[in-house]
């Protein structure tokens, strides 16, 4: 009943009460107990037990059998059935990993062979020690010895069980020496001894009887019953290769491609080394997967050459004939050729006085068929022949000849191959339905329908020549007869679906006959039904072209046809693609209908409709082109419909004397009537040309104009373009001025700070008596200009107190910068000079004297600069020193009258005023950052020039005073100053005339009226800032007042000491200062 565990309490429980001298039939017991528990080392320890007990005891023999089974189970547990993955071992461990198997299999059987003889000679008639013993001598190939072995504990067996294992260990013998149909008897012994001992009449365990039954089964071809047994095994043992590898191939037989696939799939995983496995797998994808297959053969190949096994020339032949199929000729005949190529060098080396063999002539067969399907006609027929030559009874290649004949043209040669075959075998019915066919195609349709009955009454179920009967009744139906054929027809039809409810051609067929019924509709929709089961039937798409033409859907018409000339070679397509042209013509497409029949005339230029309607087309296309508005066609056109017509006369006047088909009248006809166009179309030629020519002209002024517009339009661009390029320079510049104005505003102010945290130190300031300059003018009092200057400090910003002075060379650099931009270069009179007290004594000017000389400092009008109250001693010309003493000029401080200096405004560096001494110069003379210096011949012709003296005071603010001598008219013998006395003089002080004594200037305020004038001159230069600006709108009235201040200032304020008069009448230099302010600010 299988309650191990309760049976072993049992025996344990009996052990406990008799511990000495119990029977060895309960520690027997305690074994097998433990053995079905799977506790193999307590059931090993009690059957050891049981052998040290006695010797030569009964019940030896059952323990003896336990440590054999232990030892095989062992063996099995340790080195179990493994799936082989080559790409986790290589194949060298995997190699040596299987030799360690054999050896520890040998090991075991050898024990348990042990076992068994120790057994057999303690109780030799004992069928399972006896069973044991068959199966070691079968292992040693000694299938005699083993059969008798096992007969005998057959024969001894009391137990179903036991009879089962003992038959199967007979049929096994039988099995390994060919003897099959005793094998198949002990097998079918074994399997109903095994359901007689397991009660159950319809399956049984015995897994092994049932395997080999199964094997019996299929070599008799009873694939049914040996499918039924391998499914019994393989629910006990789903993962055994051998009943996967068995069940896939049987699939195969059955038609069942996808379990087979499955099956055959699952065995490949579990033993990917085993070749014909893989073989039978490339069988079952062949069937419905081309690529596929040729994959899985590819595979066989490789891993027969990695075994170093000769590859069957079966292999490369199957993997030719699916390169066929999927029309990789070019591979196919190479494969095929090396075949051929080895299958010659074997028959020539073995049997050379003998006929090839069959397969050798199978290999040139398919060689000759890639050719054919290739094109290449005259080798594969010489191929052909070939074959015939070494059997002459091999029937297809007769047929393949009579084929290659009929399709170039050669009739009667066709007829004498198909009439070869069917001499040599009456009832050769490929033989019969080609010469039918042939016989169609010649229009002999009585001939054609005695064959194709002769084939019918060979066998009536033959579906091919059905069909051919019915579609010979569909091609001769006429209006007389056309109900009956078609009743005949659907007759045959009918007949071919209920022998084969899967033909397509035969459900086509019925489509067929429902549009000749002029049932459109159910005709379109069978053919759409033929078309989702299969597309690989080009007669489908045509009929649906067919139908859609009698639509007038040509579009869609034309489509089908392509499709189908896409699955057609080039021979079988020729009546499709007449259709295909038909369907263009019907659709007014002229050229594509021209194009298909020119395509039709180069594979076949002996067919006379083909020319006919070529002609046709040709002939309705230039008509439509003549027909045209001349304004609405070219030169070109009329020129191509001249030329078509001319070649449309020639085709029918040819057809007209050598058609056999077309009727002479009407070719007759459509050339006269392209006579009479042609003769018209000289007219239309030279109207054609005329038009063009004025078109031409049309176009080549066109074409100029769009230039001019183009080159107008990039001139335009690249204006644009330089004014951008322009507006970003200018951009940058001031950007990068600001920047710079910055930073020289952030020295200014530390530069401020340190002055305004230094102490204040005065010193006495001498300069040069003007009293001895016959040069020098009465310097201008500037209190007359106070009143005005206060005004406008207060209310311009840019009006900032003043320094306490400024060195005399910083002034002399201002100065000479604002008379660059207006002094008359043609005249340069000398000009006396103040030299400075040895300038080598100070070679390091101030950081501010440094900042004004660079020109690197930039002085806004809204800050005030803060210079070094520094005085510099004056020295003449000669080298001596002026004293204060030896002037009579009194220091503004003395006079206690301030007056305020007015700061000039031309340019961001001159923002900085502060108290200086400047020497003066005619409006003409430019100075440069040094001070000028003047020729010693002609001192006495030098004009006077006016000494400008501002002293500190304690005041911030600074009192101007001025001297003004009359200006003299400057000799026009003056010698000019150039750029090289200008430089010696720098280099060489001590050649500088010495200059006479200045005069004392006499100090005079502005007269009433004078200062009057100044608001006049104000008023003028407002109005010219207005003419200046015109339109600029980023310049108010505010801003032209504010810049019309700093310009009177300047004016007010420069060295030439304008009066207020003089401001007015002084245009060309109020113009210049406008544009530079105007300029400043935009």
């Amino acid at each position: 009943s299988g309650k191990y565990s309760e049976a072993l309490e049992l025996y344990e429980r009996c052990l406990r009460k008799c511990p000495v001298g119990c029977p060895a039939e309960v520690r027997l017991g305690i074994g097998f107990c433990h053995l079905k528990l799977k506790k193999p080392l307590q059931a090993r320890e009690a059957f050891k037990i049981v052998l040290g007990m006695k010797s030569g005891h009964p019940a030896s023999v059952p323990a003896l059998i336990g440590l054999s089974v232990l030892e095989l189970n062992e063996y099995r547990q340790t080195h179990p059935i493994r799936r082989k993955n080559r790409s986790s071992l290589e194949k060298s461990e995997q190699s040596k990993r299987e030799i360690e198997r054999k050896q520890e299999q040998f090991k075991a059987y050898s024990r348990v062979f042990a076992f068994m003889e120790q057994a057999h000679s303690i109780s030799p008639n004992d069928p399972i020690v006896l069973c044991f013993l068959s199966d070691r001598y079968f292992f040693q190939n000694d299938f005699r010895k083993s059969r008798e072995i096992a007969r005998k504990a057959y024969s001894l067996a009391n137990s179903a069980e036991l009879k089962g294992f003992s038959a199967f260990q007979v049929a096994k013998t039988y099995h390994a020496q060919d003897n099959f149909e005793k094998a198949h008897q002990y097998y079918l012994r074994a399997v109903k001894s095994s359901k007689e001992a397991e009660n159950s009449p319809s399956q049984t365990t015995n897994v092994l009887a049932l395997f080999g039954l199964s094997q019996m089964n299929l070599l008799q071809e009873k694939y049914e019953v040996a499918l039924e047994m391998l499914n019994s095994v393989l629910k006990i043992h789903p993962h055994d290769f051998h009943t996967l590898k068995i069940l896939g191939y049987l699939y195969l037989k059955q038609g069942d491609l996808l379990k087979a696939r499955d099956l055959l799939e699952k065995a490949i995983d579990i033993n990917d080394e085993d070749i014909e496995t893989r073989v039978i797998y490339a069988e079952v994808v062949e069937q419905y997967d081309y690529q596929a297959a040729i994959d899985a053969y590819n595979s066989v190949i490789r891993l027969m050459k990695s075994k170093k096994e000769e590859i069957p020339l079966g292999i490369y032949n199957n993997c030719a004939v699916l390169f066929h199929e999927t029309k990789q000729y070019k591979k196919a005949e190479n494969l095929y050729k090396r075949l051929l190529e080895q299958r010659l060098k074997e028959h020539k080396a073995k049997h050379p006085d003998q006929p090839l063999n069959a397969r050798t002539l199978t290999v040139m067969y398919n060689h000759a068929r890639s050719m054919e399907e290739k094109g290449d006609f005259e080798e594969a027929f010489k191929t052909y022949k070939a074959v015939l030559k070494e059997n002459p009874s091999y029937t297809e290649c007769n047929l393949r000849l009579g084929i290659i004949s009929k399709q170039s043209g050669r009739f009667e040669g066709a007829l004498g191959y198909f009439e070869e075959v069917l001499n040599r075998d009456e009832r050769n019915l490929n033989a019969m339905s080609l010469i039918g066919e042939l016989h169609m195609s010649r229009g002999n349709v009585i001939e054609a329908k005695r064959m194709f009955q002769k084939a019918i009454q060979v066998d009536r179920n033959d579906c091919y020549n059905l069909l051919s009967l019915g579609n010979l009744y569909i091609t001769t139906l006429n209006s007389a007869n056309k109900d009956e054929y078609l009743e005949k027809a659907y007759k045959y039809y009918h007949k071919v679906l209920q022998l084969d409810p899967r033909n397509m051609y035969a459900a086509n067929a019925i489509g067929v006959l429902l549009a000749e019924n002029r049932s459109l509709n159910a005709a379109k929709s069978i053919f759409l039904q033929v078309r989702e089961a299969t597309s690989s039937m080009p007669e489908v798409w045509v009929n649906l072209g067919h139908i859609l033409v009698e639509e007038g859907n040509y579009d869609n018409a034309v489509t089908m046809y392509q499709k189908a000339i896409d699955v057609l070679d080039n021979s079988s397509s020729a009546t499709i693609r007449l259709c295909l042209a038909r369907a263009y013509y019907m659709a007014d497409k002229m050229k594509e209908c021209k194009k298909v029949l020119q395509q039709i005339l180069r594979l076949n230029p002996e067919h006379e409709e083909v020319w006919y309607d070529l002609a046709l087309a040709q002939e309705e296309s230039s008509i439509q082109i003549l027909k045209k508005d001349p304004d609405q066609r070219s030169y070109g056109e009329v020129e191509q419909a001249d030329r078509e017509l001319n070649q449309a006369y020639k085709i029918f006047s040819r057809l007209q004397n050598t058609s056999r088909t077309i009727p002479a009248v009407k070719c007759h006809n459509h050339a006269k009537y392209c006579e009479i166009q042609l003769k018209k179309s000289e007219s239309h030629l030279l109207h054609a040309k005329s038009v063009e020519a004025l078109r031409e002209r049309e176009r080549r002024e066109k074409a100029t104009r769009v230039r001019e517009i183009q080159r107008r339009k990039q001139e335009e661009e690249e204006r644009v373009e330089h004014s951008k390029a322009e507006s970003i320079r200018k951009n940058a510049e001031l950007a990068k001025n600001s920047q710079l104005k910055l930073l020289s505003m952030k020295e200014q102010w530390q530069l401020d700070a340190e002055m305004e945290s230094a102490p204040k130190a005065r010193k006495p300031r001498t300069v040069e008596d003007p009293s001895i300059n016959p040069y020098a003018r009465p310097k201008i009092e500037a209190d007359m200009f106070a009143e005005y200057v206060e005004e406008a400090s207060d209310d311009d910003e840019d009006f900032a107190p003043m320094p306490d002075r400024v060195d005399d060379h910083v002034i002399a650099a201002r100065d000479d910068a604002e008379d660059a931009n207006y002094v008359d270069d043609s005249t340069k009179p000398e000009v006396p000079e103040l030299v400075r007290q040895n300038p080598a004594e100070n070679p390091q000017p101030d950081a501010t004297e440094t900042s004004l000389q660079n020109g690197t400092m930039d002085i806004d009008d809204d800050n005030e600069m803060q210079v070094t109250k520094k005085r510099r001693r004056l020295q003449r010309n000669d080298g001596t020193e002026i004293s204060s003493e030896t002037h009579e000029i009194q220091s503004p401080r003395k006079r206690k009258k301030k007056h305020r200096r007015v700061i000039e405004d031309e340019d961001d560096e001159e923002e900085m005023a502060d108290a200086y001494i400047i020497a003066e110069k005619p409006p003409s003379v430019p100075e440069d950052d040094t001070t000028a210096t003047t020729s010693a011949t002609e001192p006495a012709e030098t004009e006077q020039k006016t000494l400008t003296v501002l002293s500190e005071t304690r005041d911030p603010e600074i009192a101007l005073i001025s001297e003004e001598v009359p200006n003299k008219e400057i000799a026009e013998n003056d010698v000019e100053m150039t750029d090289q006395s200008t430089t010696q003089s720098l280099e060489s002080p001590s050649s500088v005339p010495e200059l006479p004594p200045l005069p004392v200037p006499n100090i005079t305020h502005p007269s009433e009226d004078e200062s009057q004038t100044v608001e006049s001159s104000l008023s003028d230069v407002q109005r010219r800032i207005q003419a200046t600006i015109r339109d600029d709108i980023l310049i108010n009235a505010d801003v032209i007042q504010q810049l019309s201040r700093k310009i009177v200032r300047r004016l007010l304020t420069s060295k030439y000491g304008f009066t207020s008069g003089e401001v007015r009448s002084n245009r060309p230099f109020i113009k210049q200062c406008i544009n530079d302010e105007v300029e400043k600010f935009r």
